[in-house]
C-alpha cells in the first residue's frame, strides 16, 4: 500500500472558501439584559474572543504553513516503504536540520489563533494501516504551548507519552525525562503518527532572566532535531532577543520568517471583522462598521485583541450608567481615553507615530526584520523634519481624534456644527499612514499660520 494518506493530509489546493469552513467560529448571538454590568461586559468579551474569521493573510499565512508541512511529507513519507524503513530506523527523519518557520507579529494580532486555526484544518488523528501493522494513528499537527510549562519535558510529554505510545512503566513514571532520552522518543513518535508539523507557541514565557535568549534558542534547536518542520510564534520582544544569539542560530531560526500584521484602516477584511463583532450583540453594539470603522482603528491600530478590549470597555462604562445604554462613537471615545485603556492606549499612538517616523520607540512594538529604506534627504532636511516630528507629536492625538469622528460621534447637533464650521478654519484631516518628512515639515508649518 502506498503511505500517500500521510502526504494527502497536508493539502495545498484548497480554496478560501475550504478553508473558512474549516477555520472559522462564527459568532454566537447573545442578550446583555440585566442590572450587572460587569457580568455583562465578561459574558461579551468571552463571547467575542471566541470568534475566529479567516482573512487573506491568514489564508495565505496557512497555505505556507500547508506547502512547508506537505514538501516535508513527500520527502520523507511518500511510500509504504519508506515509511516501514523509518518505523524500524533509529533516526527515522536523517540528520538534515531543516530551518524553523518563525511567525511574528505584534501581541494580539492573532498568531495563536492561527495556530489553533490550523489544527481544526488538519483534523484529529485518524487511523491507517501499513504491510505488517494496523490501526496506526496519523497525527498531522503536534501543538507544542510553553505556556504550560518552561522545559522541553512539559512541551513533549503530551504527545510522547499517550495511549498507543510509549509503554515503558519506567519512563512514563519518570517526572523529568533527560534531554537527548526524549528527543529521541520524540523523533521516533513523530515518525510514527506521520506528523510533519509542529507549531511552538508561547515561547516568551520561557524567555525569562539574564540567558532568556539562551533558553528559548536551546529549546528550538531541540525541536529541530527531532524531525518533523517547526514553526513557531514570536512576538517582537523574543524577536529582538533571538536576534541577540550568534550568526549559527540566526540560520536555524530566523531565515523563514512570516509577518503577521494588523489589518489597516481601509482593508474590507477590518470592514468585515468589526461586522462579526456588531452581530454578537447589534441591539447594544451600534456603530456602525462604515462610519466608525476609521475610529476603531485609529484607538486600535488594527490590532483584533484591542478591538476585543475597547468595545468590552465601552459597553461596561456605559451600562455602568444606565442599563439601556448602547455603544456607539461617543462610548467607543469614552473607553479609549478612560484608564484602564491607558497602557493599550499609549501602545496604539506609539504605533502611529512609529508608522510615521518610520523608526523604532519600543522594542516591544517593532519588528526588528522590517526592510530598510535609504535615508536619501540631505542634513538640514533632517533637522528641520525632527522638529517637524517634535511639533507633530504634540498634537498628533487631538488632530487623529477630530479627524477620525465626525460630528455625529462627537454628540454635536447640526447648530453646533454650523458655528464651528464659522469660528474656526478649514482643517486638513490628519490619518495614520505613509507620510514623509516633507511632508510632516508642511504639516508643521500649516499648524503655525493657525
Amino acid at each position: 500500500m502506498n503511505a500517500m494518506p500521510l502526504v494527502g493530509r497536508y493539502a495545498t489546493d484548497l480554496t478560501d472558501d475550504d478553508i473558512d469552513r474549516a477555520v472559522n467560529i462564527a459568532p454566537v448571538r447573545i442578550e446583555l439584559h440585566g442590572n450587572d454590568a460587569n457580568r455583562l461586559a465578561d459574558l461579551l468579551d468571552g463571547t467575542l474572543r471566541r470568534i475566529f474569521k479567516a482573512d487573506r493573510q491568514v489564508r495565505s499565512i496557512i497555505r505556507y504553513l500547508l506547502s512547508a508541512a506537505r514538501a516535508h511529507a513527500e520527502i520523507h513519507l511518500a511510500t509504504e516503504k519508506a515509511y516501514l524503513a523509518g518505523l524500524y530506523g533509529r533516526h527515522p527523519w536523517g540528520h538534515v536540520m531543516t530551518p524553523a518557520i518563525c511567525l511574528t507579529g505584534l501581541g494580539g494580532v492573532g498568531k495563536s489563533d492561527l495556530f489553533h486555526a490550523l489544527a481544526r484544518l488538519l483534523g484529529p488523528a485518524i487511523a491507517f494501516a501499513v504491510a505488517g501493522h494496523s490501526n496506526l494513528k496519523s497525527s498531522p499537527l503536534w501543538q507544542l504551548n510553553a505556556s504550560e510549562g518552561l522545559g522541553i519535558n512539559a512541551l513533549l510529554r503530551p504527545h510522547v507519552i499517550h495511549e498507543g505510545g510509549v509503554n515503558d512503566a519506567a519512563v512514563i513514571s519518570a517526572k523529568d525525562m533527560r534531554s537527548p532520552r526524549l528527543v529521541h522518543l520524540a523523533s521516533r513518535t513523530s515518525w510514527r503518527d506521520g506528523a510533519c508539523l509542529m507549531v511552538a507557541d508561547e515561547l516568551q514565557h520561557v524567555s525569562f532572566g539574564a540567558d532568556s535568549n539562551a533558553q528559548v534558542t536551546a529549546l528550538l534547536i531541540k525541536l529541530l532535531q527531532i524531525g518533523p518542520r517547526v514553526a513557531f510564534g514570536a512576538n517582537f520582544s523574543l524577536l529582538h532577543k533571538l536576534l541577540r544569539r550568534k550568526q549559527e542560530d540566526h540560520q536555524r531560526l530566523l531565515t523563514r520568517p512570516l509577518l503577521m500584521e494588523p489589518m489597516s484602516v481601509d482593508d474590507e477584511d477590518f470592514s468585515a471583522y468589526v461586522r462579526v463583532v456588531i452581530g454578537v450583540a447589534p441591539e447594544f453594539l451600534v456603530f456602525d462598521p462604515r462610519q466608525h470603522q476609521e475610529q476603531l482603528h485609529l484607538y486600535t491600530f488594527g490590532i483584533k485583541r484591542l478591538v476585543v478590549e475597547l468595545v468590552v470597555l465601552a459597553f461596561r462604562l456605559a451600562r455602568s450608567k444606565n442599563r439601556k445604554a448602547t455603544v456607539g462613537g461617543q462610548e467607543l471615545l469614552a473607553a479609549y481615553r478612560h484608564f484602564d485603556y491607558s497602557a493599550n492606549r499609549e501602545a496604539v499612538e506609539l504605533l502611529h507615530r512609529q508608522a510615521i517616523q518610520k523608526q523604532m520607540l519600543r522594542e516591544d512594538l517593532w519588528c526588528p526584520l522590517a526592510g530598510v529604506e535609504p535615508i536619501t534627504q540631505s542634513p538640514s532636511n533632517v533637522v528641520d523634519a525632527d522638529a517637524a516630528i517634535q511639533h507633530f507629536e504634540r498634537r498628533v492625538e487631538e488632530a487623529l481624534l477630530d479627524a477620525a469622528l465626525g460630528p455625529k460621534a462627537k454628540g454635536e447637533s447640526p447648530q453646533e456644527t454650523r458655528v464651528r464650521k464659522r469660528s474656526t478654519a478649514v482643517v486638513t484631516p490628519i490619518r495614520a499612514g505613509k507620510a514623509t518628512k516633507e511632508d510632516l515639515i508642511a504639516g508643521a508649518n500649516a499648524w503655525n499660520d493657525l
